[in-house]
Order: C-alpha cells, then sequence, then structure tokens
C-alpha cells in the first residue's frame, strides 16, 4: 500500500503556492496594462491563485501517494504560472522566469525522467500560452525565437538540475547505507566485546563450584603480588585441603561428592573478606588470596574455617551425609617466598605437616 501523504508535504505545498501567488501579484503591479484592464488581470490571476492554493494544499486529496500528489503540486504550480503570463505580456512577461521554479522542484523531488516530463509539461504550458495570446490578444504572430531560446534553457536546466539531484539522491543513499553499515558494525563490535568479557569471565571460573579456577587464581594472584612488591604490603595464602574426598565419593557416591564441593566452596566464599580470592586449585583442594594479611591472621582464619558450623552435617542435611574435614596451610610473602610458586610449596607442605600431626593424634 503507497504511503500517505505527511502533513510535512502539504504544509510545504500551502508555502510554495502561497509564495507563488504573493509574487506574482506583485509582479502583476510592475506589468504594463496587458488586455488594458490590469484590474482585471488582477482578478483572474486572485481568483486562480485561491483555486491554486486550494488545489495544493486543502482539497481532501490525502488518499494520493506521495509520487502522484507531487504531481498534482507541479500541475497546479504551471497551471498557475501559465495564467499569471497570460494576463500580463506573454512571451515578454517577467511571470516566465517563474516556469524554472518547478522545474528546480521537481529536480529535487523526483526522479530525472520524471524530471523531463514536467520539462516537457512546462514547454507545452508556455507554448500553448503564447499561441493563444497570440491568437486572441492583443500581440499577433506566432512563437519566436525568444520563446525557443527560453524553451531550450529550461531543457537544459532541468537536465542539469535532474542529473545533480540524482547524484546528490546516489550520494545521501549510499551515505545512509555506509552510516548504517558502520552502526551494525558498532553494535557487532559492542556484542563481540560483550561475548568476549563473558567468555573471559566463564574462563576464570571453575564450573562446579563458582569460585575461581586454577587460570584465575593464577592471574589474581599475579596481580596482588606485584601489589605486594610495589606498596610493600602483606600478603599471605592459604591452601585447604578437604580430607578424605576419595573415601566421602566411594561411600555417597560421586554426585553427593560434588555437593559437598559446592557447599566448601560457599563456606569458603562466606567465611573470607571482599577483598579476599577464593579459587579451587584442583580436585579437593582450594586456595585463598589473602591481601593486607600477616602469617597469623591467614592462620586464624584457616582455624575458622576448619572449624565452621557449616561443615557439620547436622546442619546441613540437604547437603552433606557426613561431617567435612578440612586441612589448611599457609604462606607469607616476603617471609616464606616471594614468588607464587615458593608460596604454594611452602603453604603445601605446611597443609601436609598439619594432616600428619593430626594423623599422629588420631
Amino acid at each position: 500500500m503507497a504511503s500517505k501523504i505527511s502533513e510535512a508535504q502539504k504544509s510545504g505545498a500551502l508555502v510554495r503556492s502561497l509564495a507563488l501567488l504573493v509574487l506574482a501579484l506583485a509582479f502583476l503591479w510592475s506589468e504594463d496594462k496587458g488586455f488594458g484592464q490590469i484590474g482585471s488581470g488582477l482578478v483572474y490571476v486572485l481568483v486562480g491563485g485561491c483555486v491554486y492554493v486550494l488545489t495544493t494544499a486543502f482539497l481532501p486529496i490525502h488518499r494520493l501517494d506521495p509520487r502522484a500528489w507531487e504531481r498534482l503540486c507541479l500541475a497546479a504550480d504551471v497551471g498557475f504560472i501559465s495564467l499569471a503570463v497570460f494576463f500580463s505580456r506573454g512571451a515578454e512577461s517577467n511571470y516566465r522566469l517563474l516556469y524554472y521554479l518547478p522545474i528546480v522542484n521537481a529536480s529535487l523531488r523526483l526522479r530525472l525522467q520524471e524530471v523531463l516530463e514536467a520539462t516537457l509539461l512546462v514547454g507545452v504550458a508556455y507554448l500553448f500560452v503564447v499561441l493563444l495570446r497570440g491568437w486572441i490578444g492583443p500581440e499577433k504572430g506566432g512563437v519566436g525565437p525568444d520563446t525557443l531560446i527560453f524553451l531550450g534553457i529550461g531543457f537544459l536546466v532541468a537536465v542539469l538540475m535532474g542529473t545533480l539531484a540524482r547524484e546528490n539522491r546516489e550520494h545521501v543513499r549510499y551515505k545512509g547505507q555506509v552510516r548504517g553499515l558502520l552502526e551494525e558494525l558498532r553494535e557487532a563490535n559492542a556484542r563481540l566485546s560483550e561475548y568476549s568479557r563473558r567468555l573471559e569471565r566463564l574462563s576464570v571460573l571453575d564450573p562446579l563450584t563458582g569460585v575461581l579456577n586454577r587460570r584465575g587464581f593464577e592471574q589474581k594472584m599475579e596481580e596482588e603480588l606485584r601489589r605486594a612488591r610495589r606498596f610493600n604490603r602483606p600478603l599471605s595464602l592459604l591452601l585447604v585441603d578437604m580430607d578424605d574426598l576419595k573415601r566421602y565419593n566411594d561411600r555417597h557416591g560421586h554426585f553427593q561428592g560434588d555437593l559437598a564441593l559446592i557447599h566448601v566452596g560457599r563456606v569458603l566464599r562466606e567465611g573470607v573478606r571482599g577483598i579476599d580470592v577464593v579459587a579451587r586449585y584442583g580436585g579437593d583442594e582450594f586456595v585463598v588470596i589473602l591481601p593486607e594479611t600477616d602469617d597469623q591472621g591467614a592462620r586464624n582464619l584457616g582455624y575458622k574455617l576448619k572449624d565452621s558450623p557449616a561443615l557439620v552435617a547436622a546442619n546441613w542435611p540437604q547437603m552433606l551425609k557426613e561431617n567435612l574435614l578440612l586441612s589448611f596451610g599457609s604462606a607469607t610473602f616476603g617471609e616464606h617466598g616471594v614468588t607464587k610458586e615458593e608460596l604454594l610449596q611452602r603453604a603445601d607442605a605446611d597443609m601436609y605437616a598439619a594432616k600428619s600431626t593430626a594423623r599422629a593424634k588420631g
């Protein structure tokens, strides 16, 4: 279905028609008397102008598609200008210059073929006015060289304006397409960046427990080590191991073992500060990065986590089949090593020493 005429198009036609009417009336005062009665010319032009304004702005023609509307306005423009030319001095009238306005207007709005059709309409209307005035008016004779020159100039104006307007429309269209493609590219790039950030987050998370995985731990540990070296701040490491996870899996199945791992990960996250980092180092081992914490603070946290009531099965019957036991080892930057590997080795040795002591007591 063809699109309806917009209010802007109707308003533009009204303004154009009123401007032409005022211009025509102003020209009439500067013209010779024509048929001898400038008053009658004014009446005819004024009546014709009113009809012209009504035709292009107020008549109920809203069902026309925009191109038909443009053609109707063009015909109204040519008809009104022809009326003004006829009631002034015909081929010598200053009004004939107004014939170029519909050509220029058509060049800006219509295709080149339609512009040439508009030029043909202007030429036929002008020839008709000249011949009719020569037949019934005071001037006698046919079409002179001036008329042909005027029509030739109009044709050249139409071709030039139509070509330039077409090139401009093509440029605007291509520019719009390029702008649209660039916008789509920006949107695609934004989506790609978001997907990349999501993948980056997923790549450093342990899918089972939701804490950082080993890769995420190594990245965060390197960051904290750089900060501790630069600002000479304390940094400790806590290595936590679930005792007898294999026996737990053998007794209750791997699904229950996974639930136990998930539960321990939650206990560790909820038992540390917001600046601390919890990661699953591998299997049944977790590691906690403790910025701004000395060795004694790390060991105090280890005992707190080890004795957490959340590890008692009676407190979590939906998650645990039996009590969970944790062992831990700690290491502090500067005191036990200055690299990630040295700290992990020290914490691991400390943890297995704690396990040996527990077995000896048991």
